[in-house]
């Protein structure tokens, strides 16, 4: 039990950084217009989130733990 929520931890970390990566990758890129690096890193959020299974209602639960 702890194995698994610990697994799941470094599982989580790993896609936050991860995640952390990919948004800096997004603002260095030069070709982009503002809106489109805020569209870009909307659908990234959106994907890591259905990644890391955070929804609304989870995600406030998740942020006061």
């Amino acid at each position: 039990m702890v194995e698994d929520k610990l697994t799941k931890e470094v599982q989580d970390n790993f896609m936050n950084s991860v995640f952390v990566i990919e948004i800096e990758e997004i603002l260095k890129m030069k070709n982009l217009t503002y809106r489109q690096k805020v569209v870009l890193m909307e659908e990234t959020i959106k994907e890591m989130k259905e990644k890391l299974g955070i929804n609304e209602k989870n995600y406030g639960k998740l942020m006061n733990q």
